[in-house]
């Protein structure tokens, strides 16, 4: 029957014996040293079995107790099981490993005049100094030998692998491999007694080789002597080798050769290892650790790839004729992938070389997740090279260098081709480099991205940047969106310090600049911050989909947020810190508009507005709301047609401030006050309540400090004059209801509309003064 013994609770030293039936130790799922068998010697006698298990996890697990095996099995189930203990042989005793992959260790000595057999597919290693003299029979799995040994050993059908030794000899029989390190060629097995390759036996590397141009000669055995010559022992496959018997210091050696091979097919061609005629040196044939070349020599460009190829670097300088890698096979091991002249390079299979791939030429274009191999030495592109993607791919965490505008000047260094993709690895901007995202395309970048020079947006498409926390950038980088869309998601780009230097952000004519995440501009662009930085609308739109704060601070005089014929929509609030948008003078209407509105919960806004040929220099329709107050600044004309609630003060510092909306003015808790030079004018047919009104002036060029522009407008609140001031009415009717006061303070009423005043004007000793063509009706 079965028992199991479970955990670490076995604190027992009298030994534990097995006399029959199967014990087996189960283990935590954390690796470490256990005594669930106790502390005392382990005996399993005859057949009994032993089995170690650790579950799902399959934790390193470390037994320290001795064991005698007498006539008996031991199984590891899973894992990796270390027994450090002494293992002493009697009688014929089996090890079976039963998953691939897994690996049962015996470090310490295993002695005693038995004999052991190894089944299954999993590994045994036997890393001591062992002393048994039975024979060794591996029958399945791999037997790895890292010490010294007394042994004889015999395999069939499975692996023997190490640099270890034997006093005895070695058999191999039908269908079995002998593993060489590819690191350490003069590195081998030595079998003092006889060598018998009495079967058809392969090598195999156990890491790919490092081959020196022309030939590397590896060691596979040390022998005392050879009895069965060199005719069943074949070299790995793949590789152009031969075998040759080393009569004099006594060693059967593997000759590997290597060359470069250049593809020169006119059709459509394979390649493989050691089958295909598709290369223009030599025996026509690419071996593993061939240096190989595409260039113009060949006509044709179609390469499918059979099988795992091993070349020891791939140079593809290619102007006419294109290339596409495609097919079931996959490029490996430590090459690196060189592309330079103009042409074009498709990789469209899974590779996983660990070399760089550098880009220093053409267009390299990507249509799967591992096409740029493993993600360890990372990909280039050069100035005037390009990156593509294509395929609704989304690409391994390869870090990405970024040199350039791409092919042309605004193709871009990374290029998004076709469907909607994503790179998932770091990307550098090491110098002005732009990415480009073809229309009706989405390209998605899931890495840190580091600008240490400005990135530019080209294309109709949209970048989306995600999880771009911990991005940084250096003195000269700024980012600036000609076409299409730059969206910033998932994250907090921290746009100021780089440095604790802000960049400047430029959306230009038909390009957004998105926000879908909250906050998603940090630092010192639009957020709270210690130096300045700006975004600069030229035409484009920004747009808040999810709510931003706006800083304070001025950079030039101007605000952090500069329009200039530009917008800003979106979903999101914009959240003011006491904030300056600015608008720079243009042919056309900047417009704030959008769902998400302006929050004045957090500090006041300026709006800075400069004169251009536009008849309405900033138009705000979004509401306006909370508690602080608005200045308008600036000698041209903001329009504001929202339904606003904020509390707060409506300053009009300068130039003109038009309100279209009964509510533009906000709630009527704090008033509004004109300065001299400054005009608030009315249009629309609006009812402004009871809004108090602080005067002073005549206005822009004398067109009144207060001003009905056109229809018939309407102010209820009570209106004091600062200093003397004019009222003016353009057209329509201009109702007054509120008192009018202000000691002393001369009032003149001007323009070619009518206006009524039905409140009491008592400014004292001041004067009323009527000019224009418009009537003036005072019924107070």
């Amino acid at each position: 029957g079965l028992v199991t013994l479970a955990g670490n609770t076995g604190n027992y030293s009298g030994g534990t014996i097995i006399n029959s039936g199967e014990l087996r130790a189960s283990t935590p799922t954390t690796a470490g040293t256990y005594t669930t068998l106790g502390t005392g010697a382990v005996t399993v006698n005859s057949g009994a079995t032993l089995r170690f298990f650790t579950g799902s996890t399959f934790a390193a697990i470390t037994y320290a107790n001795a064991i005698n095996l007498n006539n008996a099995t031991l199984i590891n189930e899973d894992g990796v099981h270390t027994l450090s203990g002494a293992v002493a042989l009697t009688g014929a005793n089996t090890i079976n490993g039963i998953y691939s992959g897994k690996n049962l260790i015996l470090s310490n000595v295993v002695s005693g005049t038995g004999s052991l057999t190894k089944i299954g597919t999993a590994d045994l290693t036997l890393s001591g100094n062992n002393t048994y003299t039975g024979t060794t029979t591996v029958t399945g799995g791999r037997l790895n030998l890292s010490g010294t040994n007394a042994s004889s050993i015999s395999v069939t059908g499975a692996t023997l692998g190490g640099i270890g030794s034997t006093t005895g000899s070695l058999t191999t029989n039908a269908s079995s491999i002998l593993a060489l390190s590819g690191t350490a060629p003069t590195s081998a097995f030595t079998v003092s007694g006889a060598v018998n390759y009495a079967g058809a036996t392969s090598i195999a590397f156990d890491t790919i080789p490092t081959l020196a141009s022309g030939t590397t000669v590896f060691t596979v055995v040390n022998y005392g002597s050879l009895t069965s010559g060199l005719t069943n022992l074949s070299g790995p496959s793949g590789y152009r080798t031969t075998l040759s018997d080393d009569t004099v210091n006594k060693k059967v050696l593997l000759n590997v050769t290597t060359g470069t091979r250049t593809w020169n097919q006119t059709s459509p061609g394979t390649w493989n290892a050691l089958s295909a005629t598709s290369f223009a040196e030599g025996d026509l044939r690419f071996a593993n650790g061939d240096a190989v070349v595409f260039d113009d020599t060949a006509t044709n460009g179609a390469v499918t790839l059979s099988g795992t190829l091993l070349p020891s670097s791939i140079t593809v300088n290619n102007a006419s004729t294109a290339y596409t890698f495609s097919g079931s096979g996959s490029i490996s091991g430590n090459t690196s992938i060189t592309k330079s002249n103009t042409g074009t390079l498709t990789l469209s299979t899974s590779n996983s070389y660990t070399g760089a791939t550098n880009i220093n030429g053409g267009v390299v274009n990507i249509q799967n997740t591992n096409a740029l191999g493993a993600t360890t030495a990372g990909t280039t592109v050069a100035s005037g090279a390009a990156l593509e993607i294509q395929g609704g791919i989304t690409t391994a965490a390869e870090a990405l260098t970024l040199n350039g505008t791409g092919i042309s000047s605004t193709s871009g260094a990374l290029r998004n081709v076709s469907g909607n993709n994503t790179y998932a690895g770091s990307i550098n901007v090491a110098s002005a480099s732009t990415i480009y995202s073809e229309t009706g395309t989405t390209l998605t970048t899931s890495g840190l991205l580091t600008l240490a020079n400005t990135l530019t947006k080209t294309g109709g498409g949209t970048l989306r940047l995600t999880n771009y926390n911990g991005s940084s950038a250096a003195a000269a980088s700024d980012i600036v969106v000609n076409a299409g869309t730059l969206e910033f998601a998932s994250g907090y780009f921290n746009a100021s310090p780089f440095g604790y230097r802000a960049l400047t952000m430029t959306v230009n004519s038909g390009a957004i600049l998105r926000t879908t995440a909250a906050h998603a501009l940090g630092g010192d662009n639009v957020d709270a911050g210690t130096s300045f930085g700006q975004i600069l609308v030229n035409g484009g739109t920004l747009q808040f989909d999810a709510s931003q704060y706006v800083s304070s601070g001025t950079v030039s005089g101007q605000g952090r947020i500069v329009l200039t014929g530009g917008t800003i929509t979106g979903t999101g609030d914009i959240r003011m810190l006491g904030s300056t948008i600015s608008t720079a003078a243009s042919a056309t209407t900047s417009t704030i508009s959008g769902t998400g509105g302006i929050n004045l919960g957090f500090g006041s806004v300026t709006f800075n507005v400069a004169e251009g040929a536009a008849a309405t220099d900033l138009q705000v329709s979004t509401v306006i709301s909370s508690t602080n107050g608005v200045t308008k600044s600036g000698s041209g004309l903001a329009s504001f047609s929202g339904n606003n609630s904020y509390t707060g003060t409506t300053t009009v510092s300068a130039g003109t401030l038009e309100i279209t909306h009964n509510s533009g003015l906000g709630t009527t808790a704090a008033g509004t006050t004109v300065a001299s030079g400054a005009t608030l004018q009315l249009s629309n047919s609006v009812s402004i309540g009871a809004e108090t009104l602080g005067l002073s002036g005549t206005g822009v060029s004398n067109t009144g400090a207060l001003r009905n522009i056109s229809g018939n407008n309407s102010l209820a609140g009570a209106i004091t004059l600062n200093a003397a001031s004019r009222i003016n009415s353009d057209s329509g009717t201009f109702t007054l209801s509120g008192n009018i006061g202000g000691a002393a303070q001369n009032l003149t009423i001007g323009g070619d509309g009518n206006t009524t005043i039905s409140g009491a004007i008592g400014t004292t000793t001041g004067t009323l003064t009527k000019d224009g063509a418009g009537t003036l009706t005072l019924s107070g």
